[in-house]
């Protein structure tokens, strides 16, 4: 009975060790890597953007590398079933946009998206038809696009697109505003940004933007005269409120990049 009492015993550590074996190989394997070219949602104009740390610039490109480098087309076979479109994504002082965007519209609305390479060059492979393409790049808050392109795709053939990005980085005064009967209303101030440290907070209303009242500004023209070059200031007329009541003033607010007010998941 001892025997077979310590040959159980024996049984089941061997089970167990087998059981922690099996556990490590399992947990212990990486995850593929996620490939450059993901295919995305459509885009829209709802969510919250995540701020991140400013990309280090790239080496500035010879203006004869530029030339070349957009001459250069890809040899490799093309998927059958399949064309591509390549190119560059170059800033307007000649620099590799490398931490630009490539996106694909198709037909029906679809979105594809790639990155750029250190030469700036990207491609993609789509299947044929019609296509709109630009570049774009995030500085913190503000989306910076290219002009877009509409290219042709036939199947086993290749169609190029170059693209420019500005090579100064773009910035906003660091709040959100709503349209209202009066003006734009502030929705939301963002922390350590130039508007909250000029005093601008929520309720407050935008009734000028460089002397142009803002009731005869669409969302998107408001949006426009917000966004400039890091460092530029824009001059706002603001009604603001207080314990004593509303008053208006005058007030220069910088663009920011807004980089570090919240750090990436």
């Amino acid at each position: 009975m001892r025997e077979r009492r310590t040959g159980l015993l024996l049984l089941g550590l061997w089970v167990a060790l087998v059981g922690l074996l099996v556990w490590w190989a399992v947990f212990s394997v990486r995850p593929a890597p996620i490939p450059q070219q993901v295919i995305l949602s459509p885009p829209s104009s709802e969510g919250v953007k995540v701020f991140g740390a400013r990309p280090a610039a790239a080496p500035k490109m010879p203006v004869a590398a530029q030339e070349e480098a957009r001459k250069v087309r890809d040899t490799r076979p093309v998927p059958k079933g399949r064309g591509r479109i390549e190119g560059t994504v170059l800033e307007t002082d000649g620099r590799p946009a490398v931490h630009g965007s490539v996106m694909v519209v198709g037909p029906a609305g679809e979105l594809l998206g790639t990155g750029v390479r250190e030469d700036g060059r990207f491609h993609v492979h789509v299947v044929p038809a019609r296509y709109r393409v630009f570049a774009s790049r995030w500085d913190g808050t503000v989306e910076v696009r290219s002009d877009e392109q509409a290219v042709e795709v036939r199947e086993g053939e290749g169609v190029s697109a170059h693209f420019e990005l500005p090579g100064h980085y773009s910035g906003e005064p660091g709040f959100v505003a709503a349209l209202h009967s009066d003006g734009f209303r502030v929705e939301w101030v963002l922390k350590d940004s130039p508007a909250k440290r000029l005093g601008l907070s929520k309720g407050d209303l935008i009734l000028q933007v460089e002397g142009a009242s803002t009731l005869e500004m669409s969302e998107k023209e408001f949006e426009r005269a917000m966004v400039g070059p890091e460092g530029t200031e824009v001059e706002l007329l603001v009604r603001f409120e207080d314990e004593q009541g509303p008053w208006e003033g005058v007030v220069n607010l910088q663009r920011s990049a807004l980089d570090g007010l919240f750090n990436p998941p």
